[in-house]
């Protein structure tokens, strides 16, 4: 399954990502991130071809299938509540959230949205990988 990308800032393990996604022929399509300075050189050097001022705007594009979440871990909860608000599928870079509250608010929000993917890792998770699909 393909999936169209959007990619919500651009750390160190975004640009690994964004370069994943080029090597496995996945499309990352958007890209936003606050310092819009370095949006254009991050997007040209992955081929990404739509960059967006505000994760709003990049969550209202209709093209964009998921989203990959590399912001700061204290923003994750709003971005990924945001990001299914919207439909789309998640990744985040662990810790997804910072606080069991957050992560139980996340994990009721998704268990109702059927084929919705999110990678619930958190700050006190021992496992090295966790990961469901929503079903209803």
């Amino acid at each position: 399954m393909s999936l169209n990308w959007g990619i919500i800032s651009i750390g160190t393990i975004a640009n690994e990502m964004a370069a994943s996604l080029l090597t496995h022929q996945q499309l990352a399509m958007a890209v936003t991130v606050r310092d819009q300075a370095k949006l254009p050189a991050f997007a040209e050097r992955y081929q990404i071809p739509k960059t967006y001022e505000t994760v709003a705007d990049l969550l209202a594009d209709e093209t964009i299938d998921a989203v990959y979440i590399a912001a700061p871990h204290n923003i994750h909860f709003d971005f990924v509540k945001q990001a299914l608000a919207h439909h789309k599928h998640v990744l985040a870079e662990k810790a997804i959230t910072v606080s069991n509250e957050e992560y139980t608010e996340e994990y009721t929000i998704v268990r109702k949205l059927p084929r919705i993917w999110i990678s619930p890792l958190r700050s006190d998770d021992t496992s090295t990988h966790a990961a469901f699909q929503a079903t209803s």
